[in-house]
C-alpha cells in the first residue's frame, strides 16, 4: 500500500529523525516531520513523534468521507476565487520554517494544513474542472 511505504520510508526507516537543512530555503527538519507537515497533522512538528501509521490511516479515511460529503455550495468560478477558498483555509501551528536569509517575506514560507481542510479545493477544483468538461480529481 502506498500509505504504508510512504510512513516506512519517512517515519521508520534509520534516519527518519536525523535532521537536516534544505539548501533552497535553509529548513532544518527531518523526514518524519515533513511527512507529518504534509498531512497537516494537528499540533505542528512535537507531535510528529507520536504519530503511527494508524493515525494516517485514519487521516485518509476522514479525508475520504470529507469528500463522498454533499458539496456546499461555494462560489468558486475562478482562479482568483479559488487562490482566496486556499487564503481562508490557512491554519498556523509550530512546523519547521525557512531561514530567514532565504526567504525574508515571512508571507511567502509554507503553511501546514489538515488533510481534511483540502475538501473545499478539492471540490472547487473538481467543478471547475467539469465546467470545461474534464474529468473530476480522484479520492485516494
Amino acid at each position: 500500500e502506498f500509505l504504508q511505504a510512504m510512513n516506512q520510508e519517512h517515519c521508520a526507516a534509520k534516519e527518519s529523525d536525523k535532521e537536516f537543512t534544505t539548501k533552497n530555503y535553509g529548513i532544518t527538519t527531518t523526514s518524519r516531520t515533513e511527512f507529518a507537515f504534509v498531512f497537516g497533522l494537528d499540533g505542528g512538528a512535537a507531535a510528529a513523534k507520536g504519530t503511527i501509521l494508524e493515525d494516517y490511516e485514519r487521516m485518509v479515511r476522514e479525508f475520504s468521507k470529507a469528500g463522498e460529503a454533499e458539496a456546499e455550495d461555494e462560489n468558486i468560478n475562478t482562479k482568483k476565487d479559488f487562490v482566496n477558498l486556499c487564503d481562508q483555509q490557512l491554519e498556523k501551528l509550530a512546523w519547521p520554517s525557512e531561514s530567514t536569509s532565504k526567504l525574508q517575506d515571512r508571507t511567502k514560507c509554507r503553511q501546514p494544513r489538515n488533510l481534511v481542510s483540502f475538501i473545499k479545493e478539492f471540490k472547487a477544483v473538481s467543478r471547475l474542472l467539469a465546467n470545461i468538461k474534464e474529468p473530476a480529481l480522484l479520492v485516494v
